[in-house]
């Protein structure tokens, strides 16, 4: 039962008393013991529950690191102060045994420390050495609390086992002989100890915590920024491709505008064969095949160019963006990375400097986009249209001349020189 009953015989009356330690009345000093838990693992709790990042946001691994140290300490920690808590208060049970669940607990939670040592061994040049120094100072302290805590408990033990073999049996008043604020304070010190130790881990956690979730941050919005470049890019390119395809069918309609007016300017001529150079053709049909197969390798390089061209801006921003993100993102974590380790004043303002810049326009993909939405359709037809107007201008019938090398009542209204022109067209065809 949880209250022990002393019967008072004198007045006849019933009273409640707390009791201690597995015996039936309570022990005036070892209030202390459980005074000392005070607010046992909250702050670590607190630290621990405070810290959330997610982890993979974390390169440094530092994140991962102490949510383990928490995962190591809370629960062992937790039914240790429990173990104490209720030990102090038992009713039940022999003394011996109710010391030997604190015992049991303590060993685990030496145990925990131990692990959570290893685990913080992640943080070694991660964080600042300070802050590293700092947290393995703490949980050597906490580790030589619980040492400290196991000798005492266990002196305990050996006291409160003659307390409870005592006859006549000690009572409230006398028991403080043997259990004395003495003892109580040497088994309430180290729990004072471990206490303090928990609050300097959970102090340097929130603290590594803030850096981490610095650095974070930044890394997060210099891959936004990187993004967002390469983002800044879809619609030039987007457009920059139509302006081709736009150019292109341009281009290719007007240079088949310009083929067919060429060979169209001759069909006077084929029509009226006998009229000119006394009829022989052969020079004119080949020159027309020739012509022919020229206009189709001519609109088939129009393709083929506009293609090659889209390729080639789309491997250069590519080959850009494989140099550039890359260079970015290590850039950011060795700023970052410097920032955690670095014990300088001038850190802070560093990581803020430097970290602005990667997140600047001189860094970014969005400064190719003014490149490639540059180039009009308009532009990209000019030139080549040109070139085709040239070649028409050149090559019709009209410009040879052909068509004044006619015969009249069977002779050439032309001079002999003019009909020669027909002879010259197969070199034309190239």
């Amino acid at each position: 039962m949880n209250k022990c009953l002393l019967l008072v015989s004198v007045l006849a009356t019933v009273s409640i008393v707390n009791c201690s330690l597995g015996v039936s009345y309570s022990i005036p000093t070892i209030s202390q013991v459980s005074s000392a838990i005070g607010n046992g693992i909250k702050s670590l709790s607190t630290a621990i529950a405070n810290i959330k990042i997610d982890p993979t946001a974390d390169a440094t691994g530092a994140v991962t690191a102490m949510q383990l140290i928490g995962t190591d300490l809370t629960t062992p920690l937790t039914t240790l102060f429990t173990a104490i808590q209720t030990a102090v208060s038992a009713t039940c049970c022999d003394p011996s045994t109710v010391i030997n669940t604190v015992l049991t607990a303590i060993t685990n939670a030496g145990t925990a420390i131990n692990t959570a040592t290893t685990d913080a061994s992640a943080l070694q040049n991660v964080v600042k050495t300070t802050s590293f120094t700092t947290l393995s100072s703490a949980l050597q302290t906490m580790s030589d609390a619980i040492q400290d805590m196991s000798t005492a408990f266990t002196n305990l033990q050996t006291l409160m086992v003659q307390v409870a073999a005592a006859s006549p049996p000690y009572t409230t008043s006398t028991v403080t002989k043997i259990i004395t604020s003495t003892v109580a304070a040497t088994v309430a010190a180290p729990i004072n100890t471990l206490v303090s130790g928990i609050a300097s881990t959970s102090a340097i956690i929130t603290s590594i915590s803030a850096d981490v979730r610095n650095t974070v941050s930044i890394t997060t919005k210099t891959n936004t920024a990187i993004n967002a470049g390469v983002s800044a890019l879809t619609q030039p390119y987007i457009s920059f491709t139509n302006n081709v395809n736009a150019a292109t069918t341009s281009i290719t309609n007007s240079a088949a505008n310009s083929i067919a007016s060429i060979r169209a300017s001759y069909n006077s001529i084929l029509a009226k064969s006998a009229n000119y150079n006394n009829g022989v053709m052969d020079p004119l049909t080949t020159f027309l095949s020739g012509f022919t197969t020229l206009s189709t390798n001519i609109l088939s390089a129009i393709s083929t160019a506009a293609s090659n061209a889209l390729n080639t801006i789309q491997t250069t921003l590519l080959a850009q963006e494989a140099i550039i993100t890359p260079a970015v993102v290590t850039a950011a974590a060795t700023i970052t990375s410097t920032f955690l380790t670095s014990t300088s004043k001038f850190a802070s303002t560093c990581l803020s400097k430097y970290s602005a810049q990667l997140q600047g326009s001189s860094v970014s993909m969005q400064r190719f986009a003014s490149c490639v939405s540059s180039e009009s359709s308009s532009t990209l037809t000019a030139t080549v249209s040109q070139e085709f107007n040239a070649i028409s201008a050149a090559m019709s019938a009209p410009a040879l001349k052909l068509n004044l090398c006619s015969i009249t009542n069977g002779q050439c209204s032309s001079t002999p020189r003019t009909c020669i022109l027909f002879d010259k067209l197969k070199e034309n065809k190239s």
